[in-house]
């Protein structure tokens, strides 16, 4: 399906507005029990739900969203078999290879993560920081780092 008509600044133009029609054409097979639909304009992005006559005047208002290429809101299957396919064959050892600097930048960024039980009886009293205290995620995340 051909949706380079998404990128015209032109909201007028013939090629636009027969953009406009094919989404809602699509767009009508899925409305909610409502009547409505997720409204793909640069302004709603999909969060809002609107009928079908306000997201027209939307669309030609605002324009449809940009990184809206695959309209999987509006019934359009997505493949994701070769994604899932590319990830069953990575190995533990090539998501984080010794030296690749990955868990260096974390430690850049969050500081040094200390390694506890998690429980806060654990923790040593009286030691200010302008972090949060370890808890049980920081425990768990930095388990996940080694």
């Amino acid at each position: 399906m051909d949706k380079s008509w998404m990128k015209l600044s032109n909201r007028f133009c013939k090629a636009y507005m027969d953009g406009v029609s094919l989404f809602i054409d699509v767009a009508k097979h899925h409305l909610n029990e409502d009547g409505k639909t997720r409204c793909p304009c640069r302004n709603c992005l999909n969060v809002e739900y609107k009928k079908i006559d306000d997201v027209i005047a939307d669309l030609y208002k605002y324009g449809i969203s940009q990184s809206y290429q695959r309209w999987m809101y509006h019934g359009e299957v997505v493949d994701l078999s070769e994604n899932v396919s590319n990830m069953s064959t990575m190995h533990n050892d090539e998501v984080l290879e010794e030296g690749d600097g990955l868990l260096e930048m974390l430690h850049d960024v969050g500081g040094q993560i200390p390694v506890g039980s998690g429980s806060i009886d654990d923790q040593d009293e009286g030691v200010e920081s302008d972090h949060v205290q370890p808890g049980v995620a920081a425990t768990t995340f930095d388990e996940l780092l080694q």
